[in-house]
Parts: structure tokens; sequence; C-alpha cells
């Protein structure tokens, strides 16, 4: 496929699905290697999508950015938007076209503040970075995990694969069946799509694969491995693992020699169980890293897990080295990853076992000391961790809500995931920071601060083409707004509510909304949302055919909009206005 993508220079997305353990990861690790191989130059990309919540927005896309740009996690911004510039500057030949693109990545990787007006302003630039990469050499894009991956990034893929289908452009995309569940319809009428679902193993295969790991296992220790591995070859793996601690097996000419006698061997019955008896066999301080680490994720610096445990840096490298050893955990080698000299989990599920073994008291401690060890990094304000910064507050309070610092901790948590919504939402990732927004709502405490809330939310529920959803949290607001005297915020609401009406169809029902909320805020002082409800009232007029009340509208529209120097307004109400002077046959 990969061959036949190149050949005929035409994107193509390959999405393989299988239950944990059945060797997506492997099948992506075979992949690189057969690449790495070849004499062509190919540009290789690979990103994880973050186990945290339902997925960080874009974290998988800004990962491969930041492997082509060789820019390393946590880098200062100054040297990273530095690397970038140059990355841009090397495959993009166009000097209008970098400056472009270049802003739209430094967004992506949180490298400069900015709002994107939609997801298609975005979305193109990192399209045509790829592009001109492609036109240099195939292009691979390795999508890891993508059972959490946001909703952002699916649309993403999407539409890259469609837009870019005349580039070489390879995209592979792994994940577990949730995925599907998720996504039904992933894939669904795409000319260049190639579904693979990793089956379970037949017994012969795996029969084979542990005879090639473990020459000479007794029979009945062998039926038994094979029997509840049920073709899931992480199973035998992690079997032959157990066994490796135990001091049974000893490594000989690329495989495992039986040194002593395991007859009697009990095998944990499911995957699960086994994972949890290896971890059960490890030290005390090498079972506390694994559980320190599996709160960072699957990837960690050993800084950072030597910071959370509180252990000397060369005592952690000891530590870190025997769990490689024991083939718990990975070291990336890969000097183009940003991950490069990172530490990692073999197989999540490891990771996820390891957590679970902690109690609540635990994950709470390990939780926080995470969080301060990312506000000490990277600083409490900066945009590309706050949503990772908002998952560890939210998961510390879930905790212990009951705890006496949980106060504290929740007003944390909800300002972590007020940022990490606007963060979301400037990057037009609407689904996220409506989901972000939403979770603060629940941690909301006073009715100004729900108020504000709800009105956000209702505000990305209908930027996601959720109607009903978008007008119940602005009647929300409204109700909430009035209950504060917030007269401003009671106009904003039914701005909001108005905007939506209009959309529907229901003008006349829409306008006398909005009237009334822009009187309010026209007598106060004019902002942003002032003048774009001044725009998008002008056009509804205009489509009622008052022609002379609109034209009166959109003049005011304008006027604030090129004082307060707001293009997107500008733009809006230009447009209205060219409709109003065609239909007054003056269109010059």
């Amino acid at each position: 496929m990969f061959h036949g993508s190149i050949e005929d220079k035409k994107a193509h997305l390959v999405s393989v699905i299988g239950i944990a353990g059945i060797g997506k990861s492997r099948l992506a690790w075979e992949f690189f290697k057969y690449i790495d191989g070849q004499a062509d130059l190919v540009f290789w990309h690979r990103g994880r999508c973050l186990s945290y919540g339902e997925g960080v927005s874009y974290w998988a896309l800004a990962e491969m950015v930041r492997m082509r740009a060789q820019i390393v996690e946590g880098e200062d911004q100054v040297i990273a938007a530095s690397k970038l510039r140059a990355a841009v500057e090397q495959y993009v030949a166009d000097a209008d076209e970098r400056k472009w693109i270049e802003p739209r990545l430094a967004h992506l990787l949180g490298l400069e503040e900015r709002a994107a007006r939609d997801s298609e302003d975005l979305f193109a630039a990192w399209r045509v970075f790829f592009e001109r990469l492609a036109e240099q050499s195939p292009v691979i894009m390795v999508f890891e995990d993508m059972q959490w991956a946001d909703a952002g990034l699916i649309e993403f893929i999407e539409y890259l694969t469609n837009w870019s289908r005349n580039y070489p452009i390879f995209v592979m995309t792994s994940g577990r069946a949730e995925f599907l569940e998720r996504h039904p319809d992933w894939g669904a009428g795409k000319r260049a799509f190639t579904s693979l679902y990793l089956e379970p193993l037949s017994p012969d295969v795996m029969g084979e694969m542990l005879d090639g790991l473990v020459p000479g296992l007794a029979d009945e220790v062998r039926g038994k491995i094979l029997d509840r591995a049920e073709g899931v070859p992480l199973y035998a793996v992690e079997t032959v693992r157990m066994l490796l601690d135990k001091g049974l097996l000893a490594a000989q000419d690329n495989a495992y020699r039986v040194t002593g006698p395991i007859e009697t061997l009990e095998v944990p019955e499911t995957l699960h169980a086994l994972i949890a008896a290896r971890l059960d066999g490890l030290n005390e301080q090498e079972r506390r890293t694994i559980q320190d680490a599996s709160v960072l994720g699957k990837t960690f610096t050993a800084e950072s897990v030597a910071a959370l445990t509180g252990i000397g840096e060369a005592e952690m490298d000891q530590l870190l080295g025997a769990l490689v050893r024991k083939e718990v955990l990975a070291l990336q080698t890969d000097f183009r990853s940003p991950e490069s000299g990172q530490y990692g989990f073999l197989q999540d599920l490891v990771r996820r076992v390891a957590y679970e073994t902690m109690s609540k008291k635990e994950r709470k401690a390990r939780h926080l000391a995470a969080a301060q060890l990312l506000e000490e990094a990277w600083g409490p304000e900066e945009d590309e961790i706050v949503e990772v910064l908002a998952s560890h507050y939210v998961e510390a309070y879930n905790a212990a809500p009951d705890a006496a610092d949980a106060s504290e901790i929740k007003s944390r948590a909800r300002n972590a995931l007020v940022g990490a919504g606007k963060r979301a939402g400037s990057l037009a990732a609407s689904v996220e920071a409506r989901r972000y927004f939403e979770q603060a709502i629940g941690l909301a405490e006073d009715d100004a601060e729900l108020a504000s809330l709800r009105e956000q939310a209702g505000r990305m529920a209908w930027l996601s083409a959720d109607v009903p959803g978008s007008k119940e949290h602005y009647e929300a607001a409204r109700v909430l707004f009035e209950r504060c005297g917030d007269d401003r915020g009671v106009a904003r609401a039914l701005a909001g509510y108005g905007d939506v009406l209009r959309a529907e169809g229901r003008l006349e029902d829409a306008i006398k909304l909005m009237k009334e909320a822009l009187e309010v805020l026209e007598d106060e002082q004019p902002d942003e949302s002032t003048a774009m409800l001044a725009a998008q009232l002008g056009r509804a007029v205009f489509f009622v055919g008052r022609i002379p009340e609109a034209t009166e509208i959109i003049e005011r529209a304008l006027l604030m909009a090129e004082k307060m120097m707001l293009p997107s307004v500008l733009s809006q109400a230009l447009n209205t206005k060219s409709l109003i002077l065609t239909a007054q046959s003056r269109p010059h």
C-alpha cells in the first residue's frame, strides 16, 4: 500500500484496529524499521494521542510538526520559534506561503497566541505545509492510540487525505476497537482508504511464536499459556517476561532457554492479571517508580519521574535502566522524535495496570505533584500543556472530593479547564472546547462564574452545530446573568441565542432578541462582541427586506470594526454592504 501510494503520487489512509496487546504498536515499529532501511528519502512523522480525558487538541499532529522542526518537548519558546521558522523556510519555498503557514503552525505548538476564524483557516495552512514536504519526498504520518483522538484531529486527518489526494502522503492510524464505536463512519466513502482489523492469532501461529521465543517449554506450561492467551501475542510475551523476572529463563542465541523447572508455574488467567503479577514481582523502588511514571503518561523524562518520586537522578537512571532490562519500559532512541531520550511504557496496558494499583490517596498526591512539575517546567499559563494540566487537577479533585484541601484543588481544576477550553476554542476545536467548559460548569461555585461558563459552552455548542445544546446553554446563561444583575451578560446571552435563531431561519425572532441585546451593549463601551452582533443583526435585517434599516446598522458595525481593527467583523459587514448596494442596483 505504501509503495502504491508513492508510485501513484496519491494520498492513502490505512486504519489499523485491534484489541490491546494484539500487535498494533509492533506493526508500526516494523513499518518504521522498514522505512528506515530504504535508500530513498522519506519524511517520517509519528504522533500519539494522549490518554487525558477524551484527547488533547491536535497533540499528535503537534508532535509531528515538532519532529520535523527538531523541537524537543519543553524547549524554550524563543528557541522553539526559531527552529520552527527555519523548518518552514527549509521546506516552503514561496515567501507568501511562509508568512501564512508559520503563524498557524506556531499557534498549533502554543508558540503564538491567536484565534482562528474557523478550522478551515488552520487546516489549510497545516495541510499545505505537509504538501510542500511531499513535493520533495514522500511523507508518512503515523497517528497512534486513536481511541483517545480528539474530534478536531479526526476531522483534520479526513480533511488532509481528501484535499491532498494528489500528493504522496501515506497516513496510518492505529487504535483500539472503541475508536470505531465512537466513530462508526470512519473512512466511509473514501476512495483511498484501507481498514485492517488485527484478529487474534490462530493456535498454530501462537504456538510457533511461543516456540520461537522459548524453545523447549514443557508441554503443560506451553498449553496453559496458549489456552489463556486466546490468540493475543502480548499475553505470551508478558508470560515470557515474567519467567525472565523469576530467573527461570536466560537469553541465548536470539531466544530464551529454560534454566529451571517451571512445570508447575501458575499462569494468571487474564492479560490484566498477568501484568499485575509482573508488577508485583518488582522490588519496592521499581514498583513505586512505575506507579509515578503511570501518572505522567505513556512517555516521560528521567528528570520528571525523579522529581515526582524525590529520588536522585543518578539513582533514578539505574532504576529506569533496570526496568528497561526487565522489558517494562523502553528508551526512545529516534533522534528525530521530540521524545528522544525519554522513557516509555512498552505497552499502555502496563501503564494502566500500574495506575490502578495505587489508592485514591496516592493518585491524588501524584497528580498534584505532576501538575506542580508541569507548572514549574512550562509555566501555569503555557497554552501547549494547559489541557494536560487540567486533567491532573481534575483527577486529583475526583480522587478525594471531600478532603480538606478539595476546595482549593477544585478551583485550580476549574481555572485550568477554562484555560483548556479557551485554548481548544482558539484552535477552532469547538467540540473539545465545549467539553472543557462543561467540565468546568460541574465545578463552578457561584452564579456569576456559572453564567460565564454557560455562555462560553453555548458558543462552542453553536460552532459545533449542536443547536439544541447551544440554546440550552444560552438560556441558562441568560437566567443566571439576570440573577446576578449583569445586564451586559444578559445582552450577550440574548445575542448568542438570537444568532442561533437567525441560522435556523427564524429571522424576526432573532432580530427582536439581537436588537434588544445591541441596545444594551452599545450603551456601554463597545467591544468585539458588540461589533460582531451589529454585523449579524444588519445581515438579518437585510434578509427580511428592510434595506434602509439594514444599511444604518451595517454602517455602525463598520465604524466599530474600523475603530477596533477587527478584520473578521469588517469582512462580514462589507459583504453585507455589497449585498445592500447590489439590491439597490448600485454594485459600484
